[in-house]
């Protein structure tokens, strides 16, 4: 048996949402002889692992559960690319969807260009979120599609990882993943140093849909997260994206505009709403990253590991 692609879930405490992404993995058209199920349980304490178990159980998808016993994001992926026997890894994340046929249009992708090391599917919306929140976040993600998913900048093709296939060659070529990075920032360190090496970032036509965080304290939660992940990448690449532009008052402009391309695409009046939603998550993102400065994460950058955008 040939396997050509592993899709690798990495996974923490995700029941609410796991069968829906268990259940898209399964309905995949292409074909399942050639497909394999790499799980990491990054510390799970719920039922996450056991539904999983559940469900493959009915299967002809190998399915494969590793443990980090914690260890972290970095560590996790770096799981799946040690033990992945497909030349691409197709990463879903617990509370995403993949549409049925993802993998297979990730795949035709990929093989008509080998030069891409990377390419992020786009994001559709699955359901209407149940909250205001939830619904600006929705909207928030509308508008960036439909700013980003056809520049050449490649600032904008560095973020996300799930519903994105990576080639393995490539991921290992640079190295891997960097096991110090413990939460969030993962994703673009590895997309930055595929960029230094010469590999090429693209968007697919693959699409995935992602749950909306529908709490503000869900929102701070997340964006908390990302900006102390922000801090270690920042010292790493040196610095990819200028700090200043997260700051509340340069998100508000920058977001006002965004918010006339989201309003554009989606016609719904709560796209002005973004603007003050997402001052909100920079405050949250702003207190992350300065707590990764108070905790000293990320103050010894990998030598050789600067990438100018």
């Amino acid at each position: 048996m040939v396997i050509s692609v592993t899709l690798g879930l990495c996974v923490k405490n995700s029941e609410s949402t796991i069968r829906n992404t268990v259940e898209a993995i399964i309905r995949q058209d292409f074909p399942h002889k050639s497909m394999e199920t790499t799980v990491v349980d990054d510390g799970c304490t719920d039922k996450t692992i056991p539904i999983i178990r559940e469900i493959f159980s009915g299967t002809k998808i190998p399915m494969r559960v590793f443990v980090t016993g914690g260890k972290g994001l970095g560590a996790a992926r770096q799981m799946v690319v040690d033990n992945a026997r497909g030349r691409y890894i197709v990463w879903v994340d617990g509370d995403l969807t993949l549409s049925r046929d993802h993998v297979r249009r990730q795949v035709e992708f990929m093989e008509r260009h080998p030069e891409v090391g990377k390419a992020r599917g786009r994001w559709k919306q699955c359901a209407p979120p149940n909250s205001l929140v939830g619904s600006v976040e929705s909207l928030a993600l509308i508008g960036y599609e439909h700013r980003h998913a056809n520049t050449k900048f490649a600032g904008s093709q560095l973020v996300g990882l799930g519903g994105s296939i990576c080639r393995l060659q490539a991921l290992r070529g640079v190295g891997g993943f960097d096991p110090e990075i413990k939460g969030a920032g993962e994703d673009v360190d590895i997309a930055a140093r595929m960029l230094k090496t010469g590999w090429s970032l693209r968007f697919s036509e693959a699409e995935f849909c992602h749950r909306c965080k529908e709490t503000w304290r869900e929102l701070w939660n997340q964006s908390f997260w990302y900006g102390y992940g922000a801090h270690y990448v920042s010292h790493k690449h040196r610095v990819l994206t200028p700090v200043w532009t997260r700051t509340p008052p340069a998100a508000f402009f920058s977001w006002l505009l965004h918010s006339f391309v989201a309003y554009r695409a989606s016609h719904r009046k709560a796209s002005f709403f973004l603007p003050l939603q997402n001052v909100f998550k920079q405050i949250a993102w702003c207190a992350g990253f300065v707590r990764g400065h108070l905790k000293s994460y990320g103050h010894r950058p990998a030598r050789g590991s600067e990438v100018k955008l």
